[in-house]
């Protein structure tokens, strides 16, 4: 591309200003180093335009590039996005996954304690009831044992007491030896006709019933 100087007219028109620049940097620097003659300015400006003016061509001629880089880049930058996205969420799916079957597991085996243990308890209640009972035999069996050797030390007492007893006293009907109550006595060798007889002498002491002492001198069966 061919540059091309500036016109008359603009070097004119720019004169005012580039006086009022050298003006404001006498102002800064205390002297005229930092601004040249009016000529100098000028083709300073030029060569700055001119500078300024080809930036702008090769800008514009590397914008597209430059878009279609950052279109690129772009893309490449949602497509990165949406994998982090994607791989966040398999990970949160998986975790989540995870905590249920933990807690899944976790149910299981509560509900299996659970069990176990009610199946102890009712195992234990039944052995206390088995225990319970066998006492309860046990203690009606030493009962009954305590009641029935009760009896027959009792019997035993009873026995003994009517061993020890003294026979009853027998009714002679006061005749000496005795002479058992009965049918009738008679002397042996009288005149009587028994049915039962007695040597004498018997002594008499009562009110002799059989009248064994006819002359009632206490002796009978003289």
């Amino acid at each position: 591309m061919k540059l091309l100087a500036p016109h008359s007219s603009t070097r004119q028109a720019s004169q005012p200003r580039v006086l009022a620049s050298c003006a404001a940097i006498v102002l800064l620097t205390g002297g005229l180093a930092g601004c040249g003659s009016a000529s100098e300015t000028r083709s300073t400006s030029g060569t700055m335009s001119m500078q300024s003016t080809a930036t702008g061509s090769h800008s514009s001629s590397a914008n597209p590039s430059a878009s279609q880089a950052a279109a690129a880049a772009s893309g490449l930058a949602s497509q990165s996005a949406a994998a982090q996205l994607a791989a966040a969420a398999a990970k949160s799916i998986a975790a989540a996954k995870s905590v249920a079957a933990a807690k899944s597991a976790a149910a299981s085996q509560s509900a299996a304690a659970a069990k176990a243990a009610a199946v102890a308890a009712s195992k234990s209640a039944a052995a206390s009831q088995a225990a319970a009972a066998s006492r309860s035999a046990a203690a009606q069996q030493a009962a009954a044992s305590q009641s029935a050797a009760a009896s027959a030390s009792r019997a035993a007492a009873q026995r003994a007491a009517a061993s020890q007893a003294p026979a009853p006293a027998q009714d002679c009907g006061g005749y000496s030896p005795c002479i058992p109550a009965g049918s009738d006595v008679d002397c042996e060798g009288g005149a009587g006709n028994g049915p039962r007889y007695i040597a004498g002498p018997v002594q008499v002491t009562g009110s002799d019933p059989y009248g064994l002492d006819r002359d009632g001198d206490g002796v009978g069966c003289e």
